[in-house]
């Protein structure tokens, strides 16, 4: 007896590639096979978790972007004020 390979349809199944006869094919392949449901399943939530992870690992680059951008903000008028400063000093 040959066994099928499912991890290429699993994929293709949840990124919604798949032509109406393959996806109906498989879809009656779930009906009859639990442990093909739950891969199926596990394959979903672990998509999600790292769908998740990369929006959190986004969020934290933002962050920092903007703690840098503020602390420009800072830093900036503090040099442009001292250029200011120096530049009257010199032309005296």
């Amino acid at each position: 007896m040959k066994t099928i390979d499912f991890s290429h349809f699993i994929e293709k199944y949840i990124a919604g590639e798949m032509g109406e006869d393959e996806k109906q094919w498989f879809e009656k392949e779930l009906e009859g096979n639990a442990n093909l449901r739950a891969e199926v399943d596990l394959r979903k939530k672990t998509d999600l978790v790292l769908k998740n992870q990369n929006i959190i690992t986004l969020r934290n680059k933002l962050s920092v972007i903007e703690n840098n951008v503020v602390k420009l903000k800072l830093v900036l008028p503090l040099h442009h004020d001292l250029f200011i400063s120096d530049m009257r000093q010199h032309w005296r």
